[in-house]
């Protein structure tokens, strides 16, 4: 079904009783429309929280678009990926991203098995998400045709006991869950990796701000939106930009310059 919330009375719209599939449009405005089959938690065992993107307006480098897939939501992506055995070719099971402008969805290589901020650029409309590994997913038999009937190997289940392991920065229940994403146990470890924390080489100028602006560098960027920031870092002094005389306070409040790095 169909509804149109936009309008002062929303409108309710039904579908024939034989149509069985919905090809999207993104040319819908506002309406919202659902599906009366079982929501499924996970996908080929792997879930994804919609309600907690791991990044918001950005995405990795390596994104790899499918223009075959159109879908409403994160969830609904994952569900494409999986139903067009896209995690059997060049789709890792660690990350997807969706494009709130148009539903598309997009999957990364096998071999992308991080997504830290700056192994991202800013798209807009695009959020980036993490896969989780479904605790109570079974992985299935193989089927013997010759027979008609599963084959003999066994059916594994993760089981749900907190023991973290870290493979390559990223941080799973226990091992049995790392290995379900295609992780290998010699590459994983029990052991925390250390907290990275990034310093910058750069000082502020405050001395020579505070003689011709009369303020420290802090004072002069401001606390205002992230645009007035970056509109005051780029302004120029002595023919060079605000974030050459400022590279740390620049590059915490508004990403710019030699300390651009620093801004979270």
């Amino acid at each position: 079904m169909t509804m149109n919330p936009g309008r002062e009375l929303p409108g309710c719209a039904c579908y024939p009783v034989d149509m069985t599939t919905c090809e999207t449009r993104v040319d819908s405005g506002s309406r919202l429309t659902w599906d009366f089959e079982s929501v499924s938690s996970s996908f080929d065992g792997l879930t994804v929280n919609i309600s907690e993107p791991l990044w918001k307006g950005r995405a990795c480098f390596d994104v790899i678009w499918k223009p075959e897939i159109k879908s409403g939501d994160a969830a609904h992506c994952l569900q494409k990926i999986t139903e067009n055995n896209f995690f059997g070719g060049d789709c890792g099971r660690h990350f997807i991203s969706f494009n709130t402008a148009n539903g598309g969805c997009g999957c990364y290589p096998p071999e992308r098995t991080t997504c830290e901020r700056s192994e991202t650029n800013g798209q807009n409309g695009r959020m980036t998400y993490q896969l989780g590994v479904d605790p109570s997913y079974y992985i299935p038999s193989d089927f013997d045709s010759d027979s008609g009937s599963p084959s003999t190997t066994p059916i594994v289940v993760c089981p749900t006991d907190f023991d973290p392991v870290w493979c390559e920065g990223n941080k799973h229940s226990n091992l049995c869950m790392a290995e379900a994403v295609g992780f290998l146990e010699s590459q994983c470890t029990d052991d925390k990796p250390p907290v990275v924390v990034l310093t910058c080489e750069f000082d502020d100028n405050n001395k020579f701000l505070k003689k011709k602006k009369k303020k420290s560098c802090s004072k002069y960027v401001g606390k205002k939106s992230l645009k007035k920031r970056k509109k005051k870092c780029n302004k120029k002094l002595k023919k060079k930009g605000i974030h050459h005389w400022c590279p740390v306070t620049c590059g915490k409040k508004a990403g710019l310059g030699q300390c651009a790095f620093l801004k979270k």
